[in-house]
């Protein structure tokens, strides 16, 4: 279980179980970062599951607004009755940071006929410890329907050996949707 950060990079995000844990994730204060794509294989998202990626992605902003408004308020609480920690009651969670980002591509002459107009990586990044790389999205398709394998590589070498080149060269290539 993820005590610090998740990052997700998925062609797309519609799996309900899916959003459900990482909003979890963050109820608990960990910090979750989405990195997805826009109008991609919306056919099948339709299809298999009833949305798209633009929408789910929109309603866990929504979604995670509303957490952040609740939680201010149990902390204003909190301050003006003192009384929580005098009687042992815990003091509010720290709610985590929620960033979710859109691939796009360079649109520079040199690495035009070269650079993918979407990204089809499959990468979940846990804790900077764990690494997850596989063939399945974070869709429906991919957790009911498909037969996708993933692999978890456990260490923060190998996290930092393949995470940090594509963290860095995903850098230079991604619009900030919510932060």
């Amino acid at each position: 279980m993820a005590q610090h950060s998740i990052d997700i990079l998925t062609p797309n995000i519609t799996s309900k179980p899916v959003i459900n844990a990482l909003s979890e994730a963050l109820a608990r204060g960990v910090n979750v970062t989405i990195t997805t794509n826009r109008r991609m294989m919306m056919l099948e998202q339709l299809v298999t599951a009833g949305t798209i990626t633009e929408i789910c992605v929109w309603k866990m902003a929504r979604r995670y607004r509303k957490m952040l408004a609740r939680s201010q308020i149990r902390d204003r609480v909190a301050r003006e009755d003192d009384r929580d920690l005098e009687e042992g009651r815990p003091p509010p969670l720290q709610i985590g940071k929620l960033k979710i980002q859109y691939y796009h591509r360079l649109c520079d002459s040199i690495s035009s006929s070269i650079e993918p107009v979407k990204s089809h990586a499959k990468c979940t990044v846990i804790d900077r410890e764990k690494i997850v790389l596989g063939s399945g999205n974070m869709d429906r398709a991919s957790w009911y329907t498909s037969q996708e394998l993933g692999v978890v590589f456990v260490g923060r070498e190998i996290v930092r050996q393949v995470w940090g080149p594509l963290e860095e060269e995903m850098n230079c290539r991604l619009e900030l949707y919510f932060s």
